[in-house]
């Protein structure tokens, strides 16, 4: 799991430090695993998922700043996911005297490659060889 961060977080910002974020994911792992996380700087910044997630395969947590999947993922049928996350301020676009500002806004680039099982269990096998044996169980 990969995380997002603000470029600015004291000012209430709501722009991206990136444009684009890459992340694997097992097609092993379960509906409602996280793939990322975009940490926002207060409550007063939003963010949806804008596009890219026309089979509803991902949800956004819009409070936690979490993406979770939302159904199991199969590589063979789709290896690639390009989801464009939307993030903006939720300040109102006039102050009480009335003088206006221009509401921040930032679009960023999650890129899921969803990595086929057997793969991903290849390269679990190579690390725990690498590492030595390990026991489960304790013995």
């Amino acid at each position: 799991m990969a995380d997002a961060l603000w470029s600015d977080r004291t000012s209430n910002s709501a722009i991206f430090d990136k444009d684009v974020y890459e992340v694997e994911i097992s097609e092993t792992s379960p509906p409602h695993s996280v793939v990322f996380r975009l940490k926002r700087p207060d409550s007063k910044v939003g963010l949806s998922i804008s596009s890219g997630n026309e089979g509803e395969d991902f949800y956004l947590e819009e409070k936690s700043g979490v993406l979770y999947t939302s159904k199991w993922l199969d590589s063979e049928a789709k290896s690639t996911y390009t989801l464009t996350i939307d993030s903006h301020d939720r300040r109102p676009s006039t102050n009480r005297i009335g003088d206006s500002y221009r509401r921040r806004q930032s679009v960023a680039k999650i890129i899921v490659k969803v990595i086929d099982g057997e793969s991903w269990f290849k390269v679990l096998s190579f690390v725990l060889m690498s590492v030595g044996s390990i026991s489960l169980f304790g013995f």
